[in-house]
């Protein structure tokens, strides 16, 4: 005869009843609150398993986390199998523990001695739904200390949720309670606990101790992921939502400053752009904690945070494009690349595989090698031997020798920003190795859609093909529009002066749309320079062919 269950019983609490009834333990009943079987409105409380439990199954090859996973962990294992009889013992082994978590000794011997009963608890992800590693409330000589709720809340959540990127300072091996207590002493360094200045920590004004924790954790007084969940499930990626949260956390800094109260950040930016985005919700609160779970869940240091951001959002809008065209996402690097007049070219070599170069400097080498503008080049560098990485890390160290560099397409000045202060743009982020240059190639420049002019290009389409060829992804036309003709300038006047490419090209500009007519139609200073670029690289590109056919009859010889 079948069973009926409560719909709040977890896996592990069923599997965990016919377990103990294999093992004539079915009689304990009194016992089954220890095991998950509470009613509770988080989907986050955890199970508890006695020491008779441990010791009555004979384990020696395994040790019982008692933990929910997920269904996707399961394999060919139905919850049927467990239920009535089709699973075996190693089956149900699988519902208590995925293979590759395991409990700690000293934690085993707290079980063992009958201590905190929240040894190895584990939880899932709210946003990726990926398990996290075992962790303790509190050591058995540590039960009667008592601490402020705030700390104890937010060490519960980094080790809940592994959040350990976003902690300023080392917490392995730490409990709950040592987490707490070791904050509480970083307060008085100089390197703020940005996530805990939290509204959702700042409102605790209670000391809990390990009694009090219990009590609370039981009836999931630390969970918000319900909601949580709820409302990411119905606001999918791509949504408002989604690009709200990932506006905030471009907006951190990328330096190792982070001044003032992340609460008081969030209000101020749901006072000034929430409206922008049209969200279903209407609590800021909501928005700080789901901002809180998605930086959580890049598993990165708080100031590479808006790298990480950006480095999604280029992998999105390459499976968008593999989607769009009937075809599955291939992440291998080619060995080679082909310029537009046919040549290959190396992106990195493999002893320089391993290599972090610049942004800026990687995308000029890679437009240095793609439209062959070998005489852009510095004396001493030879741009055709050199892969990209190659290219990149030799001028790196002379960049300011570089003229076409200096171009405003290279840097985030384009934009109207310079980014002093530590927050920054994917132009002078921190350098990128392989792996993030090639996401960043195949998201610039292979995952355009060409669309057909209908005939011979017009002039519009010829400036928009040079705009978008060079340099990084250029910024939203804004700004005043003059009629100057870029094709009637001579762009060798912006190369003679000792200035950089920026500050020429600002006195030259301002120069010439003194007197000159506004007009919708024509281009911005952005558009402008990058077509005056195109054309100065373009007129060294005929030396700089010469330039390789010597070489080649030199290597001929």
């Amino acid at each position: 005869m079948r069973c009926c269950w409560p719909t709040i019983t977890s896996p592990t609490g069923l599997a965990a009843m016919v377990l103990s009834m294999d093992n004539d333990l079915g009689s304990q009943e009194s016992d089954l609150s220890k095991r998950g079987l509470q009613t509770s409105a988080s989907f986050l409380e955890p199970s508890y398993t006695s020491s008779k439990f441990l010791s009555a199954t004979n384990i020696t090859d395994h040790v019982v986390n008692t933990t929910a996973i997920s269904v996707e962990d399961l394999g060919g294992i139905s919850l049927d199998d467990v239920l009535f009889g089709e699973a075996s013992f190693d089956d149900l082994l699988i519902y208590l523990r995925p293979d590759d978590e395991y409990v700690p000794l000293d934690a085993i011997d707290c079980l063992l001695e009958g201590a905190s009963p929240a040894v190895g608890m584990k939880t899932e992800s709210v946003l990726d739904g990926r398990p996290i590693p075992s962790f303790e409330v509190a050591i058995p000589n540590k039960k009667g200390l008592q601490l402020p709720a705030k700390y104890l809340k937010w060490a519960y959540d980094v080790l809940s949720k592994g959040w350990k990127a976003l902690v300023p300072f080392d917490i392995t091996g730490l409990t709950v309670f040592g987490l707490a207590k070791k904050a509480m002493k970083w307060k008085d360094t100089e390197e703020i606990n940005f996530i805990l200045t939290a509204r959702r920590y700042a409102v605790e004004r209670d000391w809990w101790n390990n009694e009090d924790f219990q009590k609370l954790l039981k009836f999931g007084y630390f969970s918000m992921e319900v909601s949580a969940r709820r409302i990411w499930e119905e606001n999918l990626p791509n949504s408002p939502l989604d690009d709200a949260i990932q506006e905030v956390l471009q907006r951190w800094p990328m330096s190792g400053s982070f001044r003032g109260m992340l609460a008081g950040r969030m209000s101020t930016w749901w006072r000034t752009c929430s409206r922008s985005y049209s969200l279903s919700i209407k609590n800021p609160h909501i928005l700080e904690w789901l901002v809180l779970q998605k930086a959580g869940s890049l598993k990165v240091p708080l100031t590479e945070v808006p790298k990480a951001i950006r480095r999604e959002q280029r992998r999105r809008r390459i499976r968008e494009a593999a989607e769009l065209q009937g075809e599955a996402v291939n992440d291998s690097i080619p060995e080679f690349l082909i310029n537009r007049w046919g040549d290959k070219f190396q992106i990195a070599t493999v002893d320089e595989a391993g290599h972090r170069v610049s942004p800026s400097c990687l995308v000029w080498a890679y437009d240095v090698k793609n439209y062959g503008w070998w005489n852009t080049v510095p004396k001493g560098i030879d741009p055709i031997g050199l892969s990209v990485f190659g290219l990149a890390k030799a001028v790196e160290r002379i960049r300011k020798q570089v003229f076409t560099l200096s171009g405003n397409c290279y840097s985030c000045a384009e934009i109207n920003i310079s980014h002093r202060d530590g927050n920054g743009c994917e132009r002078c982020e921190s350098p990128w190795d392989l792996v993030e240059f090639w996401e960043w190639l195949r998201s610039r420049h292979f995952c355009e859609i060409k669309l057909d002019c209908g005939g011979v290009p017009t002039f519009r389409h010829l400036v928009d093909e040079i705009v978008n060829g060079v340099g990084f992804a250029p910024p939203h036309r804004q700004g005043r529009r003059y009629a100057v003709s870029p094709w009637e300038c001579d762009p060798g006047v912006l190369s003679n002066s000792s200035q950089t490419m920026q500050r020429r090209m600002t006195a030259w500009w301002g120069a010439q749309t003194n007197h000159a007519q506004e007009s919708p139609d024509t281009l911005g200073r952005w558009e402008f320079e990058r077509v005056l670029l195109h054309r100065l690289a373009e007129l060294d590109r005929e030396s700089g062919t010469r330039y390789l056919s010597c070489k080649a009859a030199i290597m001929g010889d």
